[in-house]
């Protein structure tokens, strides 16, 4: 049986052009290889667990770090991760194609921005455990106590409600962990977090030639560059891929509400 496990990055507007859904898929039973192996790590370093954003800026727990320290525990966490996960999901877009491309929706209610990469993450984990053989439903977590609870629960009550959807996500169930005390939930906000750096670093920069250079964490992390889009790593919706997969979204939202598509005036 398959689980899967996702944060995000980039939510803050104010400090964000782009905004990441990413996680992980594996099964159950290698989960609870990673659980024990992460957890030595923090038992190691003397940390409850680990946040990316206050690792990088040595905050928090990690306060005194120095940079070879850092490297270190990362490299040790990213073989982790290489061993026990099966896949790497990940979805993101940016917020002004967002705003602009929402405009243009007709059904009653338009998904956040948020809410439209959970979505593709779901769909994307159900295509690819089909694609792999597995026929068994995929238990889904999400954080606790996040501001983007109530919009994961809305992609549940439509997975629920709607066979199609059920079907897609090979949805068998939702939960809501914390951070420290699921600790795949950690592994998920390094991949967020790696993917919305880089697409802050490359995306944003029109000059090509003044992109930094692809962080060598995201390299450790998740492996070979994918040739397109600048050399970001997260499958990024453009600005046409966007508006085609909310278009998808407003036909099933159709489709279940037995209406039809308000015209534009």
């Amino acid at each position: 049986m398959l689980s899967a496990y996702f944060d995000e990055s980039g939510t803050d507007r104010s400090r964000s052009g782009t905004i990441v859904v990413a996680g992980y898929v594996s099964k159950v039973a290698k989960w609870e290889h990673f659980r024990e192996s992460w957890l030595e790590v923090c038992r190691d370093e003397d940390v409850k667990g680990f946040h990316m954003t206050d690792l990088e800026s040595c905050h928090k727990e990690f306060r005194g770090w120095t940079s070879d320290r850092k490297v270190r525990v990362l490299r040790r966490l990213h073989e982790i991760v290489k061993e026990y996960t099966l896949k790497d999901i990940d979805r993101s877009l940016e917020w002004k194609d967002y705003d602009e491309l929402i405009q243009e929706y007709r059904a009653p209610n338009p998904p956040s921005a948020y809410g439209v990469l959970v979505n593709a993450c779901l769909s994307s984990t159900g295509e690819w455990a089909r694609g792999k053989g597995y026929e068994d439903p995929i238990e889904y977590f999400f954080e606790s106590g996040n501001l983007n609870q109530q919009e994961v629960n809305e992609c549940y009550r439509n997975a629920i409600s709607d066979p199609a959807a059920k079907e897609a996500f090979l949805f068998g169930g939702l939960q809501f962990k914390r951070k420290y005390e699921a600790v795949e939930l950690q592994a998920a906000d390094f991949n967020a977090y790696e993917s919305w750096k880089q697409l802050e670093n490359r995306i944003l920069q029109p000059d090509v030639k003044k992109m930094r250079r692809i962080r060598k964490s995201v390299l450790n992390l998740k492996g070979e560059v994918r040739e397109t889009l600048k050399g970001v790593y997260s499958f990024h919706f453009d600005r046409e891929g966007l508006r085609e997969y909310l278009k998808e979204i407003e036909d099933a939202d159709f489709d279940s509400e037995g209406s039809k598509p308000k015209e534009h005036e």
